[in-house]
């Protein structure tokens, strides 16, 4: 990538810096989504087919680039590696030598850096009241409202967020948390780089999005979309917002228990409000490939549009692609 070139330009030869490697031998999720689509697969069969398909083709496909930075490692020059399935992909640590004999494989599509993300930061933040309305006045905006009144609450439904974690205690969002529900907290909590194993949030904005997917509080004062739901989330957004984490949780979104066979444990819908400032060539990069899956998987991916508006191209990137209509 771009700003992988210029910054392999500034590196001394004892520095490493963390790049996504994207192997060419991928399956191809979107012919796949196409013929599930055909077949009217279930949830059950078509989230089994996805994750088989990525899982088997990251294990026939990545022996010989593992062996081979297992090799560097022992001689210093890769730090640390970590192999993906969500797409064929691998997180490597490595020096610029390393790194720019990676880009003479046969096997490797990409490879870009390991970019730092940010969050959609609010325009303004102030208190509100709690407990004077039935519902948040953006709620009606959007009939959600109406929604209720057909029976469509978010009940027997699953949501997620991946952001800067969310405080597990808030009354508005505790009691739907999966881990308060009957099960083990690391199917309903993913912390990649922390030692937390119950939700908390290193700002405030994860707790305020998922307030905004489902919170209710007791007194009755609703200010999510889906007020029924039970809620899972993902902390990446925090000291070391690094693009591998994120992919790490979208790929454990797919799969929390481990087993494909199971899909109660999978999110129905997963909210992002983050960017990557630095990203160039978006339509053909690692994300492409990553959000498929999710989708084929039968998870809904949702993106907010940003806060650069209302010009032309101001929707920030990765979630400004298209792969069909």
């Amino acid at each position: 990538s771009t700003r992988l070139k210029q910054k392999l330009s500034s590196m001394s030869p004892m520095e490493y810096t963390p790049v996504l490697v994207l192997l060419k031998d991928r399956v191809n999720i979107e012919a796949l989504d196409v013929q599930l689509y055909s077949q009217k697969a279930n949830a059950q069969f078509r989230a089994k087919t996805v994750i088989d398909a990525l899982m088997d083709k990251a294990r026939s496909t990545q022996g010989p680039i593992l062996s081979a930075l297992e090799n560097k490692k022992l001689a210093g020059k890769v730090r640390s590696y970590e192999s993906f399935w969500i797409t064929n992909m691998i997180l490597v640590d490595a020096n610029a030598e390393t790194i720019l004999d990676l880009t003479r494989r046969t096997d490797v599509d990409q490879i870009d850096l390991d970019g730092l993300l940010d969050y959609d930061k609010p325009v303004s933040r102030s208190d509100a009241p709690e407990g004077i309305e039935s519902a948040e006045i953006g709620l009606k905006v959007i009939k959600a409202n109406k929604l209720w009144e057909a029976g469509i609450t978010g009940a027997g439904r699953l949501v997620m967020n991946i952001d800067t974690g969310v405080d597990g205690t808030h009354p508005a969002l505790s009691a739907r948390w999966r881990g308060n529900n009957g099960v083990p907290w690391w199917r309903a909590w993913f912390d990649k780089n922390g030692s937390t194993t119950t939700p908390t949030d290193c700002d405030d904005h994860g707790t305020h999005t998922m307030g905004i997917m489902c919170g209710r509080t007791t007194a009755g004062d609703t200010v999510g979309v889906a007020p029924n739901a039970q809620w899972i989330a993902a902390r990446t957004i925090c000291s070391s917002p690094h693009t591998s984490n994120s992919i790490a949780a979208f790929q454990w979104a797919m799969n929390p228990d481990s087993n494909s066979s199971t899909t109660n444990d999978m999110p129905d819908a997963i909210g992002n409000s983050w960017y990557d400032p630095d990203i160039g060539d978006e339509c053909t990069s690692i994300y492409v490939s990553t959000l498929n899956a999710l989708e084929a998987a039968g998870i809904a991916v949702v993106f907010s549009c940003g806060n650069s508006g209302p010009s032309g191209t101001s929707i920030t990137k990765p979630k400004n692609i298209n792969t069909n209509l």
